[in-house]
């Protein structure tokens, strides 16, 4: 009965080594996409920093600059790229999360080589969309950062008296 047991012990683990046979190219690839999400992420984070600080210069500004007729324009430029970093981040954190889960099926062999890789490349398309926003979300804020920084108060005479 006990080498019953240890013959179908090793028959069940030959069988499952059989069954996980993972390509170690794809999975070196799901490694390098990894790190460069990794690397990615400050970048994102960074970017809704830098956002958050600029619409709160713009916020705060003296009444005299919000009195200028370009102010409510760069107002609502700035909460556009707060929007949109919003909805980019929270894409990011998802992908991210799909991305951590292949890794991890296919390294359990619930997920086969065809379906493996054409997952990774969807959400390796995902992840360089979002570094594209994300470079052009910083070109953005940095433009209307120095527009805000150009705009002259308007300066409101007192009414005047008349007799």
């Amino acid at each position: 009965m006990t080498n019953f047991r240890l013959l179908l012990g090793s028959a069940l683990l030959i069988l499952l080594a059989a069954c996980t046979n993972l390509d170690q190219g794809l999975l070196n690839k799901m490694q390098a996409e990894m790190g460069t999400v990794t690397a990615n992420t400050d970048k994102v984070q960074a970017v809704g920093k830098t956002i958050l600080e600029v619409r709160t210069q713009i916020e705060g500004a003296a009444e005299g600059i919000k009195s200028n007729p370009a102010y409510p324009a760069l107002l609502e430029k700035i909460n556009g790229y707060a929007a949109k970093n919003a909805a980019t981040s929270a894409e990011f954190a998802d992908l991210t999360t799909k991305m951590n889960t292949l890794t991890a099926d296919y390294n359990a062999g619930k997920i086969k080589t065809d379906a493996a890789t054409k997952e990774l490349e969807v959400l390796s398309t995902g992840f360089k969309g979002i570094t594209e926003i994300a470079d052009r979300l910083t070109v953005l804020t940095a433009t209307t950062k120095s527009e805000f920084e150009q705009l002259a108060p308007v300066v409101v005479a007192p009414p005047t008296l008349t007799k």
